[in-house]
């Protein structure tokens, strides 16, 4: 039996955004666990999210790993966008372009994660980036964190948390 996780950014009536719904096989949740920064010596991991897009939710598919062309350190992950954009044109050509860059995802050194002021800056920097070149309206931000990981979808120019985690079985 599979199992995914859901995250659910519920409708907001303030904003007139529509519920999103992300589903997240839980064999990539396991994948995540290698990532963590449990130990004083490992450096933050970062990488891309990627999976379909249906309507207003996402369905991740995989992620990419670190790359050894990534910059890492303690507290701080430069993507190189070179290695990570390769995997996503294959994936996508291979797809007939049913799979599709969602979002960014990496790690803090943190108990509970949250994102610092250049991961805000560097998501708005994206998905503005992807809003005006690629017509993109939503993104998908993880952090994980040592206990509990950060999750926030970028729709309509706002950077919105995620509160609500749904375990799912078929």
């Amino acid at each position: 039996m599979k199992g995914y996780k859901a995250w659910i950014l519920e409708k907001n009536y303030q904003y007139q955004q529509e519920e999103v719904i992300t589903i997240i096989p839980e064999h990539l949740f396991n994948e995540f666990k290698n990532w963590r920064q449990f130990r004083s010596d490992q450096a933050e991991a970062c990488g891309v999210i990627y999976g379909e897009r249906r309507g207003n939710h996402f369905l991740v598919t995989g992620i990419t790993l670190p790359m050894i062309t990534d910059i890492r350190s303690r507290y701080a992950c430069k993507r190189n966008v070179r290695g990570h954009q390769e995997v996503l044109d294959r994936l996508h050509k291979q797809s007939n372009g049913k799979i599709q860059y969602l979002g960014e995802w990496h790690s803090h050194p943190q108990k509970i994660a949250l994102p610092s002021p250049t991961d805000l800056r560097e998501w708005e920097n994206s998905y503005e980036y992807l809003h005006k070149e690629q017509n993109m309206d939503k993104m998908l931000c993880i952090i994980l964190g040592l206990e509990k990981d950060w999750v926030g979808v970028y729709i309509q120019g706002q950077l919105l948390p995620v509160h609500k985690v749904l375990i799912l079985n078929n």
